[in-house]
């Protein structure tokens, strides 16, 4: 078999395990236990209400008493995975308005997760592209091959 084979043989088996990588992310979802101590990590800066045919994204949230508050943010806001923890609440009729306030009893909030960056995934991704450049080096400039 030419060295030309050996190389589009390679690149083949590490674009492969490549692919199946990036697909997983290097995120993973965390949930959030649901009681009465309700709090989501400081970094979290908005939430995303999901109720069954709607959401609303509020930040100045706070939990007070029973009842999770906080101010409906504008549609256009961007939302990014690392500043965003979502609220799965069931009633909707459970979510009441006052203005651009958002007023949720936490008896009614039943899930609630957010997405972390998971490090081991990140090394391993690290560790896939130290091998790729580390194959293709040794292939290209040590064994020299031509096409």
């Amino acid at each position: 078999m030419s060295d030309s084979g050996n190389l589009r043989k390679v690149t083949k088996i590490i674009l492969i395990l490549f692919s199946g990588l990036f697909l997983t992310g290097c995120y993973s979802l965390k949930t959030i236990p649901v009681n009465s101590a309700l709090s989501f990590p400081q970094k979290r800066s908005i939430l995303v209400i999901h109720t069954d045919d709607n959401f609303w994204a509020i930040d100045d949230f706070a939990i007070t008493g029973n009842d999770l508050t906080g101010e409906i943010c504008p549609d256009s806001l961007k939302l990014s995975k690392l500043k965003v923890a979502h609220v799965y609440v069931a009633p909707a009729d459970a979510v009441r308005f006052d203005g651009i306030r958002l007023t949720i009893p936490t008896g009614n909030i039943g899930k609630a997760d957010f997405y972390r960056a998971d490090w081991w995934r990140i090394v391993g991704t690290s560790a896939m592209i130290a091998l790729f450049g580390f194959t293709l080096s040794y292939l290209f400039f040590i064994n020299q091959v031509r096409f």
